[in-house]
């Protein structure tokens, strides 16, 4: 038999099909030793899956109480003509002409289920949306604070008068709405403009001022329902609302807030950057 003849017939040998006994992935001449460790590196995973879920456990609970504490309805009735110092309101902006927000969009406290791993209370930096749903509740009204620290409660506020937004829920600490001037280590937003978020320091990138549409009525008391623009002390830019900006959240779609001027070709403000203290509304 020739060399060649020799190794046809051992590839022949080598593949041809097994019996259906060999198909099996355990067969008699496997050690003992394989299958078991097999079985208990299956036992081991499933021990990480469990522990994986305790852990889980209290952060899940801890992000539920925060949510409904958020959305606790919050009874606006203080049908003021003017605005005050220590006035609770929300701050809508009512001509956004949007198919999500038929009624307007309402600044809101945005939260995210991973935050919440490491603190009991809202986190540092936590950003702050325009929402559709308008319904008061605790994550979308806040308080009118002084900007010097100082109890004014129940003075006018006045245009061009600087003030802070202060969170209006029940909480052990306070935090103000903010927004940082652009640098080079600072994330802008979606839009490619300064978000809000929320910081319980209260300083100069926190502070607001009210603009009316007629200069002439700068130093006269700011009117409730009446829109008009919001400018940021530090940056010099309007609060605005970013209707091209959505995203998925736990309370459903909202889109972005931030710090940036958008005027029309009159140079004038643009309803994004048009808003109005509402210190009434009624609960159904």
């Amino acid at each position: 038999m020739s060399l060649s003849d020799f190794l046809k017939e051992e590839f022949a040998k080598i593949n041809k099909k097994k019996p259906e006994s060999h198909k099996a992935r355990y067969n008699p001449k496997v050690r003992v030793g394989h299958w078991n460790e097999e079985l208990m590196l299956r036992e081991e995973q499933l021990k990480d899956s469990q522990k994986l879920k305790e852990k889980e456990k209290p952060l899940e609970e801890k992000f539920t109480k925060r949510k409904s504490s958020l959305c606790q309805e919050v009874a606006l009735l203080v049908p003021a003509q003017f605005m005050s110092f220590g006035v609770i309101c929300q701050i809508v902006a009512p001509k956004v002409d949007h198919p999500k927000s038929p009624s307007g969009l309402v600044l809101s406290v945005l939260m995210e289920k991973q935050d919440y791993g490491f603190t009991n209370h809202l986190p540092e930096g936590n950003l702050i949306s325009a929402s559709p749903h308008i319904t008061p509740r605790a994550r979308n009204c806040f308080r009118i604070c002084s900007s010097d620290g100082r109890c004014r409660a129940g003075d006018k506020l006045m245009f061009g008068e600087p003030f802070a937004l202060a969170t209006a829920y029940n909480e052990e600490r306070t935090y103000f709405v903010a927004s940082e001037v652009p640098h080079l280590h600072s994330l802008p937003g979606r839009c490619k403009h300064p978000p809000l978020r929320l910081t319980s320091s209260k300083n100069m990138y926190g502070l607001w001022r009210a603009e009316p549409r007629d200069l002439a009525l700068l130093d006269t008391p700011v009117p409730v329902g009446i829109p008009l623009v919001i400018r940021h002390v530090a940056s010099n830019k309007n609060l605005s609302a970013e209707p091209s900006c959505w995203s998925v959240t736990v309370f459903g779609d909202e889109c972005e807030a931030s710090v940036h001027t958008m005027l029309d070709v009159y140079r004038q403000p643009t309803p994004e950057n048009l808003w109005t203290f509402v210190t009434y509304r009624q609960t159904t």
